[in-house]
This record gives structure tokens, sequence and C-alpha cells, in this order.
């Protein structure tokens, strides 16, 4: 397995060069590739905290979360970007995880807690932003409701950015072509206001589409006809664990008065543009005890 090698932050983005580490390999109906960011005075066994990123609809790599990544690692110590590694076309299993994109996305987050454990982490952050905090919230509970607890994390957090069906399944009156239409443009705008790292990420994004993802973006599409994460939530708090929630305030995402989320402006990119925002609030909420540390 590679080294830890040392990396920059994308541009804009005001942190100092990290360790970085990819963890690659198999688990149920996806590959997957973590890519662990710390900080150079964390040691490789060290029982610091570890954010997992998923990102949204489309980014199968969580491409759009190094900026969140970088920004966490240096901050609590350790962070992971959580990728899925598609099964080849020829592969009979590649129809049924095209069919299961819901479950292959939380596959390879409980992969990722796997990796973050096994570098010494015992508080783990299952986050996501758009679709992947959905994914995020199904991961937490699979997590504690399937595992024994001698497996599972000391303390497990979720953190969601953006993302539908928080409150409940998404108005039938705004439909997926509509709301992915307006998610777009909202995420042009963005890339647009802020060139940097927006020039950088929207590079990023295109050089890792490929064919073989047409697939699982119907797949994915199909998904969000109805996306409903409130029962999760509901199981998740019921078992005291804390589930924060950010929104944009020009944003499409649905949502209502929620006294408890916070809501920032811009469109649906904004937070990954712009990630101290997000990282400061879950440092006031999900880990609480690092927020003093800016």
């Amino acid at each position: 397995m590679a080294e830890r090698q040392l990396v920059a932050p994308p541009p804009g983005i005001e942190i100092d060069p990290l360790y970085m580490k990819v963890h690659e390999g198999h688990y149920g109906l996806t590959g997957y590739e973590i890519t662990v960011f710390e900080r150079t005075d964390v040691r490789e066994d060290s029982p610091v905290p570890a954010v997992l990123f998923k990102g949204g609809w489309g980014d199968a790599g969580a491409v759009s979360c190094i900026p969140l990544a970088m920004v966490a690692a240096e901050r609590f110590g350790r962070a992971a970007t959580v990728g899925n590694r598609r099964l080849a076309l020829w592969n009979p299993r590649t129809a049924i995880a095209v069919a299961n994109t819901g479950k292959v996305r939380s596959q390879a987050m409980y992969a990722g807690m796997q990796v973050v454990m096994g570098r010494g982490s015992r508080h783990v952050i299952f986050a996501g932003q758009s679709l992947g905090g959905v994914t995020a919230t199904e991961a937490a509970r699979f997590v504690i409701e399937e595992l024994p607890e001698d497996k599972q994390p000391e303390k497990i957090g979720v953190y969601t950015m953006d993302s539908p069906g928080m409150y409940g399944d998404i108005p039938s009156e705004m439909g997926v072509a509509e709301s992915l239409a307006g998610l777009i443009a909202g995420m042009h705008r963005d890339l647009k206001e802020i060139p940097q790292p927006g020039n950088w990420l929207r590079r990023k994004m295109f050089e890792r589409v490929s064919a073989r993802e047409l697939g699982y973006f119907a797949g994915e599409c199909v998904g969000l006809v109805h996306v409903d994460a409130s029962d999760d939530i509901a199981f998740l708090e019921a078992k005291n664990v804390s589930h924060g929630r950010t929104f944009h305030s020009k944003d499409v995402i649905p949502r209502i008065h929620d006294p408890s989320a916070v809501v920032y402006e811009g469109h649906h990119a904004a937070g990954l543009l712009r990630p101290v925002e997000l990282i400061n609030t879950m440092a006031a909420g999900q880990l609480r005890e690092y927020a003093d540390a800016a």
C-alpha cells in the first residue's frame, strides 16, 4: 500500500499541506477508494476524530468534498473522502449494483469507517453533501443497528449539507428533472462567483466522469424520486446521535423552519467552495470539544 504523501490544498483553501494516503478495496457490491487526509503532527495510528465525506449525485469519487475533507483534517486531525470504484461492465453483479445505488453508496461509507478506525480514530462523523447527506444518515443507522458495540466507533455523529429528504419526502410538485436543473444552475453560479477553488473543482469533476457512470447516474436519479431520511434521523436522535444540518439560502433543496439547522448564503455548491463555514459549524456541534481549536 502507498505511503503517506504530502499534498497541498486546492487554490483558495488557506491551510498548510497535509499528509494523504489512499486505501482501496472491495466491500459488498462496490469497490472503494478512501482518501485519508491527516495533519502533519498526527501519527498514522493517532486516536484523533475522523470525518468521512460523501459527495452528491454523480460524484462517485467524492471529488467535490476534497476541500471540506482537507479543512476538516487541518482542524480535527483526520478526515477522508469516500469514493466508490465501479465494478467492471462485464461483471454480472454490475446490474445489481446499478439497481441498488443507495446501498452501494452506504457500503463505501462503512468501508471508510473501517479504514479510519484502523488508523486509530474512535470518534467518527458521517458527513455528506446533497445526496451524500442521505447516504451518511443511512450509513450511521446501519452501523448502530447492525454492528455489535465492540465493532462500532465509541462515538458517532452525522452532518449533512444541502441534503434532500431531511424532513420527509421531497414535495411531489417539484419533479426530479426540474430539481436537478435547478441544482446545476445554482452550482454554476457558485462556481462562477467563487472562482477559487471553483475553477479547480470544475476541472476535477469533469476529469473523473466516464461512460461507465451513466448507469449509476440513472439509478441515482430514480432514487431521487422519493427521498425521505426523516425516519433514519429520528432513529439516530433516539440513540443520542447528534445530527447536524446545514443549508444554503438560494438552493432549491426543500426545507422547513428548523431552529437547529444553520443556513448560509449561496446556492448548492457554496459549501463545497467555502468549507471553513461548514467545518466551523461542525466544530460547534458534532465536534464541539474542538470548537476552540480554530
